[in-house]
């Protein structure tokens, strides 16, 4: 029988200090990608104009942190969401310029 993918907090505990690359970005480990992205999201949700975005959830600026991993999913609107879209287009225009 296969064995079964290990949960996110398992693979925390048992590794997760190689390094991860994150929208062209590489960190020396997923720690250090979430603890950049964690920053980045803390200023932002400080940002009074973020603060009125519809769907932003009423809870404190810890709690929002708390469940969020970003750039992957945060609690509310994904202010990093540009950031995978410029990414993934820059990467299928060197995908397309490969076929040529």
């Amino acid at each position: 029988m296969d064995t079964l993918p290990l949960s996110l907090d398992q693979a925390d505990r048992e590794g997760g200090k190689e390094s991860v690359e994150c929208l062209g970005q590489t960190y020396e480990s997923d720690q250090a990608r979430r603890e950049h992205y964690l920053g980045l999201l803390a200023k932002k949700l400080k940002d009074t104009e973020f603060g009125k975005t519809p769907g932003l959830p009423k809870w404190t600026d810890e709690v929002i942190l708390w469940v969020s991993d970003p750039p992957h999913w945060t609690a509310g609107p994904n202010p990093f969401l540009n950031q995978f879209v410029r990414f993934f287009e820059e990467c299928m225009g060197q995908s397309q310029a490969g076929r040529n």
